[in-house]
């Protein structure tokens, strides 16, 4: 349930308090949205993961839909809705850097010699990297919506090293026990490593394959979206592009950062939600 925390009107937009838990800096909330989150934004920083369920998300003036596994980070004084078909599960972490720095300057500063200014750096860094994007010239279709709005998507696998991180955070905010403003910290600061990571792993994989073997990907995408209301296998889309069943999987994923099947999904949810908006 989504509740308006301490919210306030301001130059036109709908400003959200923060949900202060503890004295970090830091807190993680995870909530099941079950109605329409109406357009609002807050002065500090959000990255949120989807864990069950889906809803259609708008953010810098552009509706996708998310499923489980999607990492998005929201920035200071960005408007930003969702709006809900089934309930969706999702882990929000809120987070002032500039806090994080100060905080956790001193110590750091004992230990390897960092000035407050080289933590703010490293904080500053770590967030221009989660939101970081191809150029346009090489987004299509759904695909170029995903990327401006710097959603990465998790492997199961993946998902299950964030979300174990996001536990321990909120263990910490349970026992509140000495010493948690630094491990709330590292923690969050090894989340946006871990999201780093996957998105520079995602570059690397789809700068292997050539324009031509993109473009293979861009034509499967625009095929499955022709073909919706069939009952299409992916070893059909392979078919038609000529490729093995294996192949195509790899390349597919590669490229767009989901599985065919993920991507196929993700499509058969947006037709239905455009379905659902002319009734």
């Amino acid at each position: 349930m989504w509740e308006t925390i301490g919210s306030v009107e301001q130059d036109g937009k709908l400003y959200v308090g923060y949900p202060e838990l503890d004295s970090t800096g830091i807190s993680v909330v995870p909530c099941c949205v079950d109605e329409a989150v109406p357009p609002h934004c807050h002065t500090y920083y959000e990255f949120s993961i989807v864990t069950k369920g889906s809803c259609t998300f708008t953010y810098k003036g552009i509706t996708t839909i998310l499923i489980p596994g999607d990492v998005f980070l929201v920035q200071p004084h960005e408007i930003h809705s969702y709006d809900i078909q089934a309930a969706a599960d999702i882990t929000n972490c809120h987070f002032f850097p500039e806090d994080l720095g100060a905080q956790c300057s001193e110590s750091l500063y004992r230990a390897v010699s960092h000035s407050f200014e080289e933590v703010k750096k490293q904080w500053d860094e770590l967030l221009q990297y989660v939101t970081l994007r191809e150029s346009e010239s090489e987004c299509i279709n759904r695909q170029s919506e995903l990327e401006a709005q710097g959603i990465i998507h998790l492997t199961p696998k993946e998902m299950e090293e964030v979300e174990e991180l996001l536990e321990k955070m909120i263990h910490e905010q349970e026992q509140q026990e000495e010493g948690i403003e630094y491990t709330k910290a590292a923690y969050l600061q090894l989340l946006l490593v871990f999201f780093k990571r996957v998105k520079s792993r995602e570059r690397q994989r789809a700068s292997h394959y050539t324009s031509q073997k993109k473009e293979l990907v861009y034509q499967a995408m625009s095929f499955i979206e022709e073909h919706l209301t069939e009952k299409i296998t992916i070893e059909q889309v392979a078919e038609h592009l000529y490729l093995s069943p294996n192949y195509f999987r790899i390349i597919f994923k590669d490229v767009t950062g989901l599985s065919p099947l993920e991507y196929l999904n993700r499509m058969r949810i947006v037709r239905s939600l455009k379905y659902l908006g002319t009734d």
